[in-house]
């Protein structure tokens, strides 16, 4: 995180104190003092923090929840027969794969877990979902951010 060191630890509603506190045992303050003379200009970035804490937040419950339903798997299961008329592919997921410039072999692994879940379309699912899955950890950082991006803009 980026701030000014001027107010940074002020206690506004609606953040209590204790709320500071939890934040300053977490956060490592490192003093820039050197000025950039040389600007570039750069892109926005088309999500938010708020987003990727919240998405943060989210995928972590998920796998509590995954681990929770996993460690109790096979009781009760259903087996599902074929389905009625095979579907070829996840619905756009080529589409998610060249506007993120995710690596083959990591989206080919991607596509082949969404299809054991059983989905249709990327847009069956959530954050927590793509998060959650084993693939997912395969990408490096900003390609999880870029593709963080793309989904965001489906929701």
């Amino acid at each position: 995180m980026t701030a000014k060191e001027q107010g940074l630890w002020k206690v506004m509603a609606p953040v209590t104190q204790e709320d500071v506190l939890h934040m300053q045992s977490r956060v490592e303050v490192f003093r820039c003092t050197a000025q950039v003379t040389k600007l570039k200009t750069t892109d926005a970035c088309p999500c938010c923090m708020a987003k990727w804490i919240c998405a943060g937040a989210t995928a972590h419950d998920a796998r509590v929840t995954l681990r929770q339903v996993s460690a109790t798997a096979g009781v009760g299961q259903v087996e599902h027969g074929p389905p009625a008329q095979q579907h070829v592919g996840v619905g756009g997921f080529e589409e998610f794969v060249n506007q993120c410039k995710l690596p083959p072999v990591v989206s080919v692994a991607m596509e082949k877990e969404l299809l054991e879940l059983g989905a249709v379309d990327i847009h069956e699912l959530g954050p927590a979902d793509w998060e959650a899955s084993s693939s997912w950890q395969l990408l490096k950082p900003l390609e999880q951010r870029r593709a963080m991006c793309f989904l965001q803009r489906l929701l």
